[in-house]
Formats: structure tokens, sequence, C-alpha cells
């Protein structure tokens, strides 16, 4: 079971960091203030990468791992919309998930 936690896992975590370059060019598309959205998805993930980890430990790492997925569909979908409020609402999304 572990070996193959690890690997969902870890390519999960690949796809996500791999979004960083699509990400930039998506807002210049959209002509949205990119570090604005970058910096609020790294302050993000800064705030409640603090005490999540807790409720992970607590609750568990599979459902800590359906709940990124499950934000990571909500994020995507959000980032087909070039409306700045939904990207920034997506991108705290992405801090909390990450």
């Amino acid at each position: 079971f572990q070996a193959t936690y690890l690997v969902v896992y870890l390519i999960t975590m690949l796809a996500d960091w791999l979004q960083g370059t699509t990400m930039y060019t998506l807002y210049q598309g959209y002509n949205m203030p990119i570090g604005t959205l970058f910096l609020t998805g790294f302050t993000s993930s800064a705030v409640f990468g603090t005490f999540l980890g807790l409720y992970v430990d607590k609750y568990g790492r599979r459902l800590g791992c359906i709940i990124f997925c499950i934000l990571e569909i909500i994020i995507n979908t959000l980032e087909h919309y070039p409306n700045f409020h939904l990207l920034m609402f997506g991108r705290v999304l992405g801090g909390v998930s990450t």
C-alpha cells in the first residue's frame, strides 16, 4: 500500500508543480497581475500549511489526498474564467491544497 500511495502522491505533486509555467502564460494571456496572483498562492500556502498538516495527521493522509484532488479540480475549473476574483480564490485554494 505504501509504495502505491507514494507513486500516486508523487505523480500528483509533480503535476501540481508543473503548473507554474502554464499558469504564468495563462495569467499573461488574461492580462492579470501575475505577481499578485503568485504571491497570493505562496502566502496562502505559508499561512494554511502551518496548521493544516495537523488535521491531515489527525484525519488521515488518504482523506488529505482526496481533498487535495478535489481542490485541484476546483482550482483548474476556476482557471478557465478570466476573472481576477475567481483566479485569486483559486490561488488561495491552491495554497491550501499544497
